[in-house]
């Protein structure tokens, strides 16, 4: 199941007038929700210094994505160095806007991640239509063995995809897992509003009601360990 995204959807605009710098933070810490044998293990791309998350396999991508006037792609450049145990820095330069990059990513604790980025635009780019950082989603469905949908992470959902899920079963929970995964989780709730949503205690996003807390375990099938 793919997502269907526009330009608008999926990129924020971070690009601003001359010589203004621009900060940019992330503190990356995830649940898995798979069983114990699945190890989950964050670590910064050699290549672009973002993230990368690995669950038994790639569980989470990131990438540069920047445009120009009428939505020409930027290319963002990116050198990355090991500058102290678990320290990296990462420096670039994207050419077609004009904009230098200056950050880091260290280690915190134990599988938590900071990344900080230092952004400069070197003069003002009224027809830059946008650019950033993105995380693209990627939702999971399970058949529980009471024959109900567990679905994490929703992505958007049209009647298509959703027709494609109820014929595995009925929806019966929804798991917003973090942040940056409870974006589209008010839409599913809409579209099933008698499947049970959990998300981890004291995570409570606008507009979503939540009926349970993420515990040490989900029910008969699925283990949560929260990390």
């Amino acid at each position: 199941m793919t997502p269907k995204h526009s330009p608008g959807d999926a990129w924020p605009s971070i690009v601003a007038g001359a010589w203004r710098v621009l900060l940019a933070a992330c503190l990356l810490t995830l649940t898995p929700w798979a069983g114990a044998l699945t190890p989950l293990t964050i670590s910064v791309s050699d290549q672009t210094g973002l993230p990368d998350v690995q669950i038994g396999g790639p569980a989470v991508t990131t990438q540069y994505v920047f445009f120009g006037a009428n939505w020409a792609w930027a290319h963002q450049d990116a050198k990355v160095a090991l500058t102290a145990p678990l320290v990296h820095s990462i420096n670039g330069v994207n050419k077609a806007l004009g904009l230098t990059v200056n950050g880091s990513a260290r280690a915190q604790g134990q599988n938590q991640w900071v990344w900080q980025w230092d952004w400069t635009a070197e003069r003002a780019m009224p027809e830059a239509m946008g650019g950033g950082i993105v995380f693209p989603l990627r939702m999971s469905v399970i058949r529980l063995r009471d024959g109900g949908v567990w679905l994490h992470s929703a992505v958007p959902i049209d009647d298509e995809v959703a027709a494609s899920i109820e014929q595995i079963g009925a929806v019966k929970h929804v798991v917003v897992p973090s942040r940056m995964h409870d974006r589209h989780a008010a839409a599913a709730q809409q579209r099933w509003p008698s499947a049970t949503v959990w998300a981890p205690a004291g995570f409570r996003p606008p507009g979503l009601r939540v009926d349970q807390d993420l515990g040490p375990a989900f029910g008969a099938d699925i283990d949560v360990f929260p990390i």
